[in-house]
């Protein structure tokens, strides 16, 4: 959104090159602040947990996805972050506020979660630029807050349990929020892309130009939940379209660009709403042979796999990840590898991966575990079913060595043909592309096909 001209129907909106982006903070200026909450909290976890705290911010009821965040500075730019989308974030930084609220800090034109925790919300900003506290900034954008809660301990809950949902709220309410914990369905049930991306073409820098006056090349940059950072620095080497996910292929096309860019963004990427089509369109621009470059690690991962050989199982209930998984392997019989990180959901959650053991066992498959963790409870349970399994500790982090890696999981490939399975991937980071490029073809062209399954924390 800018500022310049939200409500222009024209199809291109020229901004000048300071981009003239709607901040979050712009609210300061121009609205009178609303009283605020006060009193006891409490914050109720989907586990059963509860945590005492004291109100701030906007006067309601806070729920979602519970989250946290270890920035030790930024709050300002994780409070706009789009990617926080329907979570309640939780700060582990105990100090927050103390250089208050900066105008042109945001990374967008709001404040995204539907809740905030943190330890010490400091109402004396110490900043001359400071135009309020955030208190007032989450009052102005009608975000409640909870504030002198014990967020270590929330944390170290958040990373046990992976995914949790939590409703805080007064005191005197418990009873409501205890319904409403109960009645919570998780947030990326919702379109978020949807919610937080733009809804038509803005062209940010028309006509950009480098210090040598020749034309800078022309990117369409697709917007999952862009941060205006990302904006900003891509404006540094491009002529930027900031494009709504919905955009087709051939508008692409029309607009004459030179690369796709698509950001990250909240939610499950695989939701059947905005983020499917954003995705769809990044397919068809790699067929139509343009630069394509995705801020979504995890997207990016499955157009490195193939997209047709590509399961993602994120962020979902139990028994929705096990339906997806059985129809996957209903129409792609293979081998399963299973993401073993810390923080994983599908490896830490005892009940998940025995469900999906026994998915394994019914279908007599080859399990292949990324193990990257020194504890597992994969390892245990698929050892107690009797299920085939072999893991190898393979990091793709070190270019130096990528003949090395390459070799390794050439062996642990020819492994799982030798047993007449296809061989899993767990957790792949940006980093690993590279050598996933050279690698994935060639256990392509030996007929391997390719699952990836996860449950990540956020």
């Amino acid at each position: 959104m800018t500022k310049s001209d939200a409500s222009n129907d024209s199809r291109d909106i020229f901004i000048d090159q300071n981009l003239g982006l709607e901040d979050a903070a712009d609210l300061f200026s121009a609205n009178q602040i609303p009283e605020g909450a006060s009193g006891q909290g409490v914050l109720l976890t989907a586990d059963g947990n509860e945590f005492l705290g004291e109100l701030f911010g906007a006067n309601g009821i806070g729920e979602g996805e519970l989250v946290f965040t270890t920035g030790m500075m930024g709050y300002q730019e994780s409070l706009t972050d789009p990617s926080f989308a329907g979570q309640v974030l939780t700060f582990t930084y105990p100090l927050i506020g103390n250089y208050g609220i900066h105008m042109g800090k945001s990374e967008s034109r709001k404040i995204w979660p539907r809740g905030v925790v943190v330890r010490h919300a400091m109402d004396f900003p110490d900043h001359r630029d400071s135009v309020g506290t955030v208190d007032e900034f989450l009052r102005l954008h009608n975000v409640p807050g909870i504030k002198n809660i014990d967020t270590r301990m929330i944390t170290k809950n958040v990373r046990e349990l992976g995914t949790v949902l939590c409703v805080f709220g007064p005191l005197e309410q418990r009873q409501e929020l205890e319904k409403r914990l109960q009645q919570l369905t998780p947030p990326d049930k919702g379109d978020l892309v949807k919610e937080v991306s733009i809804g038509k073409l803005i062209h940010l820098n028309k006509g950009a130009t480098d210090s040598n006056g020749n034309k800078m090349p022309k990117l369409a940059a697709i917007d999952c939940g862009i941060k205006y950072n990302i904006l900003r620095n891509l404006c540094y080497q491009f002529e930027v379209i900031w494009c709504p996910p919905s955009i087709s292929i051939e508008e692409i096309s029309d607009l004459g660009v030179d690369a796709v860019f698509c950001s990250n963004g909240p939610g499950d990427p695989a939701h059947p709403g905005a983020a499917s089509q954003a995705k769809h369109t990044l397919a068809k621009a790699v067929d139509a042979g343009y630069e394509v470059v995705v801020h979504m690690p995890l997207e990016n991962t499955g157009k490195t796999f193939g997209e047709e050989d590509f399961v993602l199982l994120t962020s979902m209930e139990e028994d929705e990840m096990i339906k997806r998984l059985n129809k996957a392997l209903d129409e792609i019989p293979t081998a399963i590898g299973m993401n073993n990180h810390q923080g994983s959901k599908a490896s830490a959650d005892s009940n998940v991966v025995i469900s999906i053991a026994k998915v394994i066992k019914e279908r007599n498959l080859f399990f292949i575990d990324s193990r990257t963790t020194a504890e597992s409870i994969i390892e245990s349970t698929m050892e107690s079913l009797n299920i085939p399994t072999a893991r190898r500790n393979v990091f793709l982090d070190n270019d130096d060595e990528e003949e090395k890696i390459i070799a390794q999981l050439m062996e642990l490939a020819q492994k799982a043909s030798e047993l007449g399975f296809a061989i899993g991937i767990g957790h792949v980071k940006p980093k690993t592309l590279s050598v996933l490029e050279k690698y994935i073809p060639i256990l392509k062209e030996r007929g391997f096909k390719f699952e990836f399954v996860s449950k990540m924390l956020h």
